[in-house]
């Protein structure tokens, strides 16, 4: 059950453990007086047992959204403090202070569970940058082959040709690749180290009833492009005959 349902990362990992994590949520009352540094330094205490604080989820809004974590004594290892959690979900220690609070958010947020990859399914492929590397043109661009294609049409319940994912420290929007096996991830895509390969969903391109909404700023943009819009005419007149032409062939349409 918890691995089709919508959940996180951090629940999935310990769900046998899971009522040791909450989230505490409170106004800008709290937030802006002493009861900040009371609740961060001393946690809060529900039906006997005290939550820590783990992290800010909303670092930058007015209304908090704490992680809260109880340390669990006689538990595993990873769950006896804050610091042994963090370092079994990942290696943050290349991660600059302002941009943990983003990080650890990937393993809070809402996905959906497809699969645990194994080793030989997760391959790296080289960004495409300038040559002095200060534009990357495929930041957290990759793929999927067949075989998660076929895993996705089982949990998301329809066929799509781009999803967003985490794969360990990844986040990354895959397109797929028939040609290909697996999923192929660049270097930019990765923002921690972690040993864990769940393949989690956040969202997937999907059809809609008025497909012609999906790209209106698009051809809004080449209507204005007397040249462009000749070219993209010009294809899709070709297209629309070589339709016609196999639909003739088998006697679809006179």
């Amino acid at each position: 059950v918890e691995k089709s349902s919508e959940n996180c990362r951090l629940i999935r990992v310990w769900w046998e453990h899971r009522d040791r994590f909450l989230v505490l949520k409170f106004g800008q009352f709290v937030q802006d007086g002493p009861c900040r540094q009371a609740l961060e330094h001393n946690g809060v205490v529900i039906c006997g047992r005290s939550y820590k604080f783990l992290f800010d989820k909303e670092p930058d809004e007015k209304h908090s959204n704490w992680q809260m974590f109880a340390p669990h004594d006689g538990g595993p290892s990873p769950l006896r403090s804050r610091n042994s959690l963090q370092a079994a979900m990942g290696d943050f220690s290349q991660v600059p202070e302002h941009k943990l609070a983003d990080r650890f958010k990937m393993l809070t947020s809402t996905t959906k569970f497809v699969c645990i990859l194994s080793d030989d399914q997760v391959h790296t492929v080289e960004d495409i940058a300038t040559p002095d590397n200060r534009y990357i043109h495929s930041d957290g661009a990759g793929t999927f082959g067949s075989d998660i294609a076929e895993q996705l049409l089982d949990v998301l319940g329809e066929a799509t040709s781009a999803v967003q994912v985490r794969v360990g420290g990844c986040k990354a929007m895959l397109c797929y690749d028939p040609t290909s096996t697996g999923v192929s991830l660049r270097p930019s895509s990765c923002k921690f180290g972690s040993d864990h390969l769940y393949l989690e969903v956040c969202g997937f391109a999907k059809s809609t009833q008025s497909g012609s909404h999906v790209s209106k700023e698009v051809w809004q943009m080449i209507g204005e492009i007397a040249d462009v819009w000749e070219c993209v005419e010009q294809i899709l007149n070709e297209n629309l005959d070589s339709h016609m032409s196999m639909a003739r062939l088998l006697g679809t349409v006179d």
